[in-house]
């Protein structure tokens, strides 16, 4: 065998084809194994940042609808006060048209039509009027104020319930 020809191999030649073969394969593995860890990472992160942004979500439409409730609740509040204001108004008219000239028939006939105009009762709109009817329907305008009242506090605890626990809800995020 002649050391010059190159198409004989000598023994020595193939164990090195072999051993740079093996070292392609572990190179080409080795880059394999790193690519892979890569893309795990990758998905790591993308899961991650996917999770933050829902999070984010969650917690901006939360802040969103405190808001609206807010709003309502602002609302509700300034037409209460309004209303609040008119019913104080009648109630004023009523002791001054009361106050200034009880007894006398043009006075009755004032109150009687006021009465009247604001609904308060069928009863008073026949023309006798008596005190116990007076004293009956202060009597039951002031219950009626304590019932609103009442109910009016009920409804803004159950508001600040809900407004507190979905503020508890964001903070707890």
């Amino acid at each position: 065998m002649d050391s010059t020809n190159p198409v004989e191999l000598k023994p020595y030649d193939n164990e090195q084809q072999l051993y740079m073969a093996a070292c392609i394969i572990q190179n080409a593995y080795r880059h394999y194994r790193q690519r892979m860890k890569f893309k795990q990472l990758l998905e790591k992160k993308q899961y991650h940042a996917a999770a933050l942004i829902q999070s984010y979500y969650r917690r901006y439409k939360q802040h969103c609808y405190f808001k609206r409730i807010q709003r309502a609740a602002i609302l509700i509040q300034k037409q209460f006060r309004k209303y609040r204001s008119v019913r104080d108004k009648i109630a004023e008219d009523q002791c001054y048209i009361r106050k200034h000239s009880y007894g006398t028939m043009n006075t009755l006939l004032q109150l009687h039509s006021f009465i009247i105009s604001t609904k308060r009762c069928a009863a008073y709109s026949e023309n006798c009027i008596t005190e116990n009817d007076v004293l009956f329907w202060k009597q039951t305008l002031a219950a009626m104020r304590i019932q609103n009242a009442f109910r009016i506090h009920l409804k803004r605890h159950s508001a600040a319930r809900i407004i507190q626990k979905f503020m508890r809800n964001s903070k707890n995020k």
